[in-house]
């Protein structure tokens, strides 16, 4: 059912409907892969927890405007390193057998805009949820907000967009294990670049 939505939204682009298709169907089909994400759903609740305990600690509202203001930074880190694991390798995931994508009717801006595609929704939907779950809990609403939201949504296109592009310029194929892309010199560079643009 959801692979007929998917071939329905892209109608125009089956290729692209294709390579997201694999891509979360391999994602889902490999435990070391989604129980990553059961890990990183229980360190989100234990920090918006703490969040909920200094709700009505803060002496002034500068304060609390303050830690929700850095708080935008704390959920661009999270996003940047769950990038480096799931954007920045999703070329190198494809191993050996990239040159069978690469060399299908497939133009190579279709397969890496897909890649885009699939990491992009579910890394926005994180950090907003970050964001908003903790601005809840401290009581912060209104126009600062709309302007974190806005500021998470801008920090999503970049990292994945960054996590993409060198992804694709030092791709580790040989890898053994998915954690080694990450781990690589090259992974290092994104996460600096990624923290930098932080």
């Amino acid at each position: 059912r959801a692979r007929e939505i998917v071939r329905r939204v892209f109608s125009g682009a089956p290729e692209t409907a294709e390579v997201i298709i694999k891509d979360v169907t391999l994602f889902w089909r490999d435990p070391a892969q989604w129980s990553q994400l059961v890990v990183l759903a229980a360190l989100v609740v234990i920090y918006v927890f703490n969040f909920r305990q200094l709700r009505g600690e803060f002496p002034t509202f500068l304060l609390r405007d303050l830690l929700a203001f850095l708080n935008i930074g704390m959920a661009g880190f999270v996003l940047v390193a769950v990038a480096n694991r799931f954007v920045f390798s999703s070329i190198s995931l494809e191993g050996r057998a990239f040159w069978i994508i690469s060399s299908s009717p497939a133009s190579l801006f279709r397969i890496v805009w897909a890649k885009g595609l699939v990491a992009f929704f579910p890394l926005l939907l994180l950090a907003e949820t970050i964001t908003l779950l903790t601005y809840y809990a401290l009581g912060v609403s209104g126009r600062f907000l709309f302007v974190a939201s806005a500021s998470i949504l801008l920090m999503t296109i970049s990292v994945t967009s960054l996590g993409l592009g060198l992804g694709m310029l030092y791709p580790r194929f040989d890898h053994r294990d998915p954690a080694e892309i990450g781990m690589s010199p090259a992974g290092l560079l994104f996460i600096a670049a990624g923290l930098t643009y932080i």
